[in-house]
């Protein structure tokens, strides 16, 4: 038994071997990130499609609650009624400083604007030129128990 011969043949093989993995992950990497590419632009394709559906129904879907003042369209879109504060920073800061008001300021004297709308919301500084307005905002459900339902014929399909 030549030990010395056998362990030179399994340096040779463990070297060959090594090489010939290295070349395989690499020709596997590249085949893995062509298919996968392939499948990335499909998923970002069907994303794009489903997210311009649903931005047209909540367009159709506001505008519809515009005109008609129906808030229960659908079980699953629930309208919030949001308020939305304009305001010009620079005549708020203005006030603020004149009235010795420091809290809803940065160091720069900038606006804290979260802390001052949080701060006007809860009745504070309501002497402060603000006009609040009142927006819908559209929330549409999980659709999968809707889908679910469908599949079953509990719901018919319009």
């Amino acid at each position: 038994m030549d030990i010395n011969a056998r362990v030179i043949q399994l340096a040779k093989e463990q070297h060959r071997v090594n090489q010939r993995n290295v070349q395989l992950k690499a020709m596997r990497e590249e085949l893995f990130a062509m298919w996968i590419r392939e499948l990335d632009d499909e998923i970002e394709a069907n994303t794009a499609a489903v997210n311009d559906m649903e931005a047209k129904l909540r367009e159709d879907v506001l505008a519809y609650m515009q005109e008609t003042g129906d808030l229960h369209v659908h079980p699953a879109l629930t309208f919030r009624r949001t308020k939305k504060l304009y305001y010009d920073k620079d005549e708020v800061l203005a006030s603020l400083k004149r009235e010795g008001v420091t809290d809803f300021t940065r160091v720069k004297e900038e606006l804290k604007v979260r802390e001052f709308e949080k701060a006007w919301n809860d009745g504070e500084l309501q002497w402060v030129n603000v006009e609040a307005v009142n927006t819908p905002t559209l929330a549409i459900s999980k659709l999968g128990d809707l889908v679910i339902a469908l599949e079953a014929g509990l719901l018919g399909a319009e």
